[in-house]
């Protein structure tokens, strides 16, 4: 049985594009003509396949015809129509629950387990931090999510170590006290080391690029500015 296209398996549907890198220089003229004629030749033989698909491309930023233009080619971007903007994860919070509930029942279903999706206080939390890459940084947190957790539904405790100890997930208890130590840890290394980056990551004994990731993920930038800068 021979392996159908993309565009054949997806007929009468619509074929997600993620972002211009995924349709490559050495490929563009192949889709430009499947694009202009609507059929498809497979390379093994002559045989014309229609191709009846609607594409939706991801793009983030600006869009405009330019910009189509110079990462795809004319003969592709003359294709698209006018571009649709969504609304990023922190502009529709009250989206992220529903969300990150289905990627949680989608990524189980790859692993091939059964899942309740995620807690109650788990999407309490998602809804309060920001979401810069949008869902694919929420997709990100929740497939790590799911390959940790030991209980029918994503628990707080399954969340990644930089969520819960991040200031904006405020989730007290335990992981506030973890969050306000290492905080300290690191200050007091810095403060030991008048502010010397290196000399306080060999002081913890870490590489100094851990030590501005820590940085950034306790929260310490400004504190860091306003004592040593």
């Amino acid at each position: 049985m021979r392996q159908l296209s993309l565009f054949e398996t997806a007929f009468g549907g619509t074929v997600v594009i993620q972002g211009a890198a995924s349709i490559p220089a050495e490929c563009q003229p192949r889709v430009a003509e499947i694009l202009r004629t609507g059929k498809l030749t497979r390379r093994a033989g002559s045989e014309e396949i229609p191709v009846n698909v609607r594409i939706m491309l991801l793009w983030e930023g600006e869009c405009d015809r330019a910009a189509l233009e110079s990462h795809l080619g004319p003969d592709i971007a003359d294709r698209f129509g006018r571009p649709l903007t969504i609304p990023s994860l922190d502009d529709r919070v009250g989206d992220i629950p529903a969300i990150a509930q289905r990627l949680a029942d989608q990524t189980a279903r790859e692993l091939g387990r059964a899942s309740n999706g995620i807690a109650p206080g788990v999407a309490a939390v998602l809804k309060r931090l920001s979401w810069p890459s949008n869902v694919t940084q929420l997709r990100a947190v929740i497939e790590r999510a799911e390959a940790s957790r030991s209980t029918a539904s994503i628990e707080l405790d399954d969340l990644p170590e930089e969520i819960l100890e991040s200031r904006q997930a405020k989730i007290g208890g335990y992981h506030e006290r973890v969050y306000q130590a290492r905080r300290h840890i690191l200050l007091d290394a810095l403060e030991r080391t008048n502010g010397n980056f290196s000399e306080a990551a060999e002081l913890l004994e870490i590489n100094r690029t851990y030590l501005h990731r820590l940085i950034r993920t306790l929260d310490l930038k400004d504190d860091v500015s306003n004592r040593f800068d």
